[in-house]
Formats: C-alpha cells, sequence, structure tokens
C-alpha cells in the first residue's frame, strides 16, 4: 500500500476511532509518514 493509501485509511479511521494513534498504528504498520 502507498503511502496515500495510509492517509486516506488513516483519515477515514479517525472519523470512527478518537485515538489518533491507535488509528495510525492499526493502519499504518510499515511507519509510512503522514
Amino acid at each position: 500500500m502507498s503511502c496515500v493509501g495510509c492517509v486516506s485509511n488513516v483519515k477515514q479511521a479517525l472519523l470512527k476511532v478518537p485515538d489518533v494513534a491507535a488509528a495510525e498504528v492499526h493502519l499504518n504498520p510499515q511507519g509510512c509518514p503522514l
């Protein structure tokens, strides 16, 4: 998955997950910089 895809998924997850750090960890396991 590209970095752009990671960012999109994280942004969508933030609408459901109040913990930003948790969303990043689950959807961004490769450490793609936001």
